[in-house]
C-alpha cells in the first residue's frame, strides 16, 4: 500500500482477512502467522482470525510488523522473475 494508492483510492473502512493480507503484500499463511506472533495469545484465539474485520489503523500497525516478510516476498519475486527471464 503506497502513498499514491492511498491518495487515489477511496478509503475503505473494513478489510477481511484475505483483503488485509493482500493489502500488506502477504499470502494468507504469512498473514495468519503474523497475527499469531504479534496479536493472539494462544490457539484458542486462532479460530477468531478468519472472523476478524480489520480497520485501516490495524493494517498500518501490521504493515510495520510485516516488514521482514514483505521484503522476503519481494526478494523471492525478483528471483523468480530472473529465473523466468533466463528460461526464455
Amino acid at each position: 500500500m503506497t502513498s499514491s494508492t492511498i491518495a487515489t483510492r477511496p478509503q475503505k473502512m473494513h478489510f477481511s482477512e484475505i483483503e488485509a493480507a493482500q493489502e500488506l503484500g502477504l499470502n494468507l499463511d504469512q498473514f495468519r502467522t503474523l497475527i499469531r506472533q504479534h496479536i493472539t495469545y494462544g490457539q484458542e484465539e486462532d479460530g477468531n482470525i478468519t472472523n476478524t474485520v480489520f480497520q485501516p489503523s490495524d493494517l498500518l500497525l501490521l504493515k510495520f510488523l510485516s516488514g521482514p516478510l514483505r521484503e522476503q516476498n519481494e526478494a523471492l519475486r525478483a528471483s523468480a522473475e530472473q529465473l523466468q527471464a533466463q528460461l526464455v
